[in-house]
C-alpha cells in the first residue's frame, strides 16, 4: 500500500468517524477533534475577529493608470513583489525570468492579472491566508496558530475537520497535565523515558490511546511540555506510513 493510498484511506476513515468523535470527544482548549473548520473559526474569538480585518486589509489590484503614476521607487518595489510572487505561483503564465518593467506591469493590469502592493508583514499574510481559507472553504486543510496566544496552541485541519491539537503546557506541573488528560480520555497512559536526541537528557513521555483519540505528552529538558492530541485515524495513518519507510540497513 502506497502512502497516497494510506492517506486516501485515512480521509475516508476520518469522514466516517467524525460524527462519532463529535458526539463523544472531550474538549481541549474549548474544541474537540472532528469539529468543522468553519465552526471552529466562528467559536474561537482570536480567529473569528481576524476574518473581517483580514478581508479589509487585503490589497486591491492596481489599475494601469495607477501603475503608470508610480514613482521609480514604488515601481521597483512592485516589480520585485510581482516577480517573487510569480516564482511561487503554480500558474506558468505568471512566471518571469526577471522583474517586470513598468510597461509590463501596466500590461498585466490591463489584462486583469493581480498587480498590487501588499504592505502587510509576511506573518500577517500567512495568518490571513489560513484564516480566510478556513472560514470560506468547507474542505479546508491546513494549520492555524495565532501569535496572540501564549503559550502557543496549533490547530491542524484535514478536509474541513480538526484532526490535531498541539498545546505547549507552559507553567503547568507535569503530573497535573497527566491527570487532566487521563480524566478526559478515561484511560491510563503508558509511561516512557527517552533520551533527547540533542542533549541526551532523559525525556518523560506519556501516551494515551483510545478507539478514537491518540494523545502524547512530552516533558523536555527545558521543562517545556508539549501535548499532542489527534484523531486515532490520523495516528494510525501516520504510524502505517512510518512503518513503510525503508530501513537504513535494507
Amino acid at each position: 500500500m502506497t502512502f497516497r493510498s494510506i492517506k486516501r484511506c485515512f480521509c475516508c476513515l476520518l469522514l466516517i468517524s467524525a460524527p462519532l468523535i463529535a458526539q463523544n470527544a472531550p474538549t481541549f482548549k474549548g474544541h474537540h477533534l472532528g469539529e468543522s473548520a468553519q465552526s471552529f473559526i466562528g467559536a474561537e474569538a482570536v480567529f473569528r475577529d481576524k476574518v473581517a480585518s483580514c478581508r479589509a486589509s487585503a490589497p486591491k489590484p492596481l489599475t494601469p493608470e495607477q501603475v503608470h503614476s508610480l514613482s521609480k521607487a514604488e515601481e521597483y518595489a512592485l516589480s520585485q513583489q510581482v516577480f517573487t510572487s510569480s516564482q511561487r505561483s503554480a500558474d506558468s503564465l505568471y512566471k518571469w525570468k526577471s522583474a517586470p518593467s513598468r510597461g509590463q506591469l501596466e500590461q498585466m493590469a490591463r489584462e486583469g492579472r493581480p498587480v498590487f502592493f501588499d504592505r502587510r508583514l509576511p506573518q500577517e499574510i500567512a495568518l490571513c491566508t489560513g484564516v480566510l481559507a478556513a472560514a470560506d472553504q468547507p474542505d479546508y486543510s491546513g494549520t492555524l496558530s495565532s501569535p496572540e496566544v501564549v503559550p502557543p496552541v496549533t490547530w491542524h485541519f484535514e478536509h474541513g475537520q480538526l484532526t490535531t491539537i498541539t498545546i505547549t503546557t507552559q507553567g503547568l506541573a507535569f503530573p497535573d497535565v497527566v491527570a487532566d488528560v487521563t480524566a478526559k480520555l478515561g484511560v491510563q497512559p503508558t509511561e516512557q523515558t527517552l533520551l533527547d536526541s540533542e542533549t541526551f537528557i532523559p525525556v518523560r513521555r506519556d501516551q494515551w490511546i483510545t478507539p478514537s483519540i491518540f494523545a502524547q505528552l512530552d516533558q523536555r529538558p527545558s521543562m517545556r511540555q508539549q501535548l499532542i492530541v489527534m484523531t486515532r485515524a490520523e495516528y494510525d495513518a501516520l504510524a502505517a506510513a512510518q512503518n513503510k519507510k525503508p530501513s537504513a540497513l535494507d
